[in-house]
């Protein structure tokens, strides 16, 4: 009987935690900027990049533990994207730099990319995003995004 108290006990307190206006909070997360800072061609297949990352955060504070992306132009594998450890502040607009590593996939080559992004237009280019994401005390959540076009991928976050 204890043991049940508990457990309902816990999940009450999950349930206040998650629950009211917090979560819906997270919901109104937006990206308002993007932008390039600096841009260092790694080797022909990789580069590292830093990308200012403007968000509009009205919930309680958040970590980015993983985000791994997947470009692709007309369905075909262009690159793949990955970044860690961006934390965000508690009910803030502010502007993260984010470290980005990126690495073409194999049989694919810097002037096939052109190729493939000029051919189908930013219209035919999409993203498979998985990210992690945590909040204090290490609860997490893993959200992914399939086939989201970049132009609207701001309107997702």
């Amino acid at each position: 009987m204890k043991r049940l108290v508990y457990i309902i006990t816990v999940l009450a307190a999950l349930a206040t935690v998650f629950g009211g206006c917090s979560v819906s909070r997270y919901k109104e997360i937006k990206l308002s900027s993007f932008d390039i800072e600096s841009f260092n061609l790694e080797s022909s297949r990789t580069v590292n990049f830093v990308a200012l990352v403007g968000v509009s955060n009205p919930a309680p504070a958040f970590r980015l533990d993983t985000a791994f992306a997947t470009i692709k132009a007309d369905g075909r594998e262009i690159v793949h994207l990955s970044t860690s450890d961006v934390p965000v502040a508690a009910k803030k607009d502010s502007v993260y730099r984010v470290p980005v590593k990126g690495t073409l996939v194999p049989g694919i080559n810097v002037l096939s990319m052109i190729g493939a992004l000029k051919d189908g237009g930013m219209e035919a280019v999409t993203a498979d995003i998985d990210a992690k994401l945590t909040i204090r005390g290490g609860i997490g959540k893993t959200i992914e995004y399939r086939d989201v076009k970049l132009e609207e991928l701001k309107d997702k976050f």
